[in-house]
């Protein structure tokens, strides 16, 4: 019985990890840890997302439904995990956990602000790698001698980001100011991977202003500001976005900034 108490005993205090994570209570050193064990325990990673999906779920109910439901839920917690039925008791105790952890821990946002999506859960909403259009990689089709660039892009492609960095890094003195841009690009973009946020906002911020790959970079830098939860520096950005009238970016900066400022 012991065994089974000390294993319930690292889950609580994984789901206490997890929901200081999202909702911005670690310091940098703690965040950090916590992206690179997302990133080394696979594990790890798939009770995060489940656990991130039950908060997001219960945050969609009325205050008042949430308020009875976290009555409810702390009496049965409040009796232990060794009341809970066998079939199913982990899955249970997860989501009734979670429930407490998103409604009393954080009621601000939740039963306050319902509607209101905080700035991590919008940049992992809106964030996806910049795709590979520069370097189009043939499946299959093996080249004996690749260039520095078709190596960058295909370990890109393949989500080696700590080798595809070496090599954009590597690009960044041997190209020109077009090319300069799309290593600084796809370096900031493998930054974000490797969770070294600093870094990928100083590479993004030095894409020419007048290049072609400016709104790219500023809407990156815009992102890993919600990361860090920087609204007022993400706002900035994003609203210099919406003015450019560029269909894609000008209309999901309007979409983020309207949510931020609900």
């Amino acid at each position: 019985m012991k065994e089974g108490r000390s294993y319930m005993g690292q889950e609580e205090r994984d789901l206490e990890l997890v929901s200081d994570y999202l909702y911005d209570r670690l310091n940098d050193m703690e965040r950090l840890a916590f992206e690179r064990r997302l990133r080394e325990d696979e594990s790890f990673k798939v009770f995060y997302e489940e656990i991130k999906l039950m908060i997001k779920g219960i945050g969609s109910y009325g205050r008042r439904e949430n308020l009875q439901k976290v009555q409810l839920l702390e009496e049965v917690l409040s009796k232990g995990s060794e009341d809970l039925p066998r079939s199913g008791s982990r899955k249970l105790f997860y989501w009734m956990a979670a429930a407490v952890f998103a409604l009393v821990v954080v009621s601000s946002v939740f039963l306050l602000q319902p509607s209101r999506p905080s700035a991590l859960a919008l940049f992992e909403s809106y964030y996806d790698p910049y795709p590979n259009v520069f370097e189009p990689i043939e499946r299959g089709a093996e080249e004996e001698h690749p260039s520095l660039k078709k190596k960058a892009f295909i370990a890109y492609e393949n989500s080696r980001f700590n080798e595809a960095s070496g090599f954009f890094e590597t690009l960044l003195s041997t190209t020109d100011e077009t090319g300069r841009d799309i290593a600084l690009l796809y370096l900031g973009i493998c930054y974000i991977e490797l969770g070294q946020e600093l870094e990928a906002l100083d590479c993004l911020g030095k894409i020419g202003e007048k290049g072609v790959l400016h709104n790219q970079g500023q809407w990156y830098m815009a992102l890993v500001f919600m990361k860090r939860n920087e609204t007022d520096n993400a706002k900035m950005i994003l609203e210099e976005l919406e003015k450019t009238g560029e269909s894609y970016y000008s209309g999901r900066a309007q979409e983020i900034l309207d949510q931020l400022n609900q």
